[in-house]
């Protein structure tokens, strides 16, 4: 029996299912938390508290666009506002409304001010954000047994989740309630060991729009079980 080294991961004896109960299982996941098929098509407005070790008051202003492509995140440090804009297909950004393009080298060092890091950022906020929904369109393959492990006192469905583009890391593995097929958290695997490196526990609280019902607060901890940090959506809106 396989076991995973977190103290809150355990997993039990395999039930081992077939690709289309894997696919079962994400679809009702899909239905749970999208009902109505909106989030491809949706553009919404999040503001985001992501309080770190490191960087307690981390807080984040997102427009997210799923129709258009188009994405901006707008965060505030040492008192400077940094923007990371992709728009129409280019990567830009901005401190204090400058062109990274004319600031210093160290500046943009610093603040992680290169243009190349948008794209990074879209693609992390548009994954997790649109988690489970994002499984269907983030390039990834889906492995085709389904294991029942425990997850913090709860017995859940656990589903690995291959990414074509590493996030992180390259290897995700997702746990869905097995009644109501919510989204309970995932596990970050180390692409050297295949053991978890981190993992987020979401919890059950949804804040939702216009019937989307999207993880309000996921927290983040270490493969010892330390706390990394916690990711909170505070507003979401119609943009």
């Amino acid at each position: 029996m396989k076991i995973i080294q977190l103290a809150l991961l355990i997993i039990i004896p395999a039930s081992v299912f077939g690709q289309a109960d894997v696919n079962q299982i994400i679809d009702r996941s899909i239905q749970f938390h999208d009902p109505e098929e909106q989030w491809q098509k949706v553009a919404l407005k999040m503001i985001i508290d992501e309080p770190r070790t490191s960087w307690p008051e981390r807080h984040s202003e997102l427009l997210l666009n799923n129709q258009n492509g188009n994405f901006s995140l707008k965060r505030n440090s040492e008192g400077h506002n940094l923007k990371w804009l992709y728009e129409d297909g280019k990567s830009s950004t901005f401190m204090d409304q400058s062109s990274s393009e004319t600031l210093p080298a160290d500046s943009v060092s610093k603040y992680r001010l290169q243009p190349t890091r948008t794209e990074g950022y879209k693609q992390f906020y548009s994954f997790t954000l649109g988690l489970p929904m994002s499984l269907k369109t983030a390039g990834g393959q889906i492995k085709h047994v389904v294991e029942q492990v425990g997850f913090h006192g709860q017995t859940v469905y656990a589903v690995t989740y291959q990414l074509e583009k590493p996030l992180i890391a390259s290897t995700w593995v997702f746990y869905f309630d097995t009644d109501t097929y919510q989204l309970l958290g995932c596990s970050l695997l180390n692409d050297e060991t295949g053991e978890p490196a981190e993992y987020l526990k979401f919890d059950k609280m949804l804040i939702e729009t216009g019937g989307l019902k999207l993880p309000r607060v996921k927290h983040w901890f270490d493969a010892d079980d330390n706390y990394l940090g916690s990711d909170i959506v505070v507003i979401v809106s119609r943009s």
